[in-house]
């Protein structure tokens, strides 16, 4: 929406980037580890200079941030805590980090190599090409993130001439 819009552009001002993150929920893996790590980003993007745009359409993933990050803590990052277009977000960022604990073929990290953006996400399932990997979000560089080489291959003419085939 506009208003997200405007927000975005309204609170990056004072930031060299913008990094957008994903969850649909506050979530807890077996072990007892936010899925997410929204919070770990939080405290990262804060000695960074970074601004963090977290994509939740729930809205309980801020709740829970208020409670155990103080509002003081939390001035870099914007919270879209309302049903939007994640894909016109990330249209805004930078770069894209999946900060998970677990994961399958994120939807998310797709789009963002659409876009040509710079991805980041944890080591701990396969990733599509052109994904940096990490284990620890201080092996993220963000200099790294500028470089938008990353460039997915057209599928059109192989979707067309399947159609083709089919007809």
């Amino acid at each position: 929406s506009a208003s997200i819009l405007a927000r975005i552009k309204h609170h990056s001002t004072n930031y060299t980037h913008k990094a957008l993150t994903n969850a649909y929920n506050y979530a807890l893996d077996n072990s007892g580890r936010e899925i997410y790590g929204i919070f770990d980003l939080i405290q990262f993007s804060e000695t960074k200079n970074l601004q963090l745009i977290i994509s939740d359409p729930s809205g309980n993933y801020q709740k829970e941030a208020l409670k155990k990050i103080p509002a003081k803590k939390q001035q870099h990052v914007l919270w879209i805590s309302e049903p939007h277009s994640f894909f016109a977000v990330l249209k805004e960022c930078d770069l894209f980090i999946r900060n998970t604990t677990t994961d399958g073929d994120s939807v998310s990290i797709h789009e963002a190599l659409f876009l040509q953006k710079p991805v980041w996400a944890t080591q701990v399932v396969d990733r599509p090409v052109g994904v940096h990997l990490y284990t620890q979000l201080s092996e993220i560089n963000l200099a790294a993130s500028t470089n938008k080489s990353i460039t997915q291959k057209s599928t059109v003419k192989q979707l067309i001439d399947l159609y083709e085939t089919l007809t």
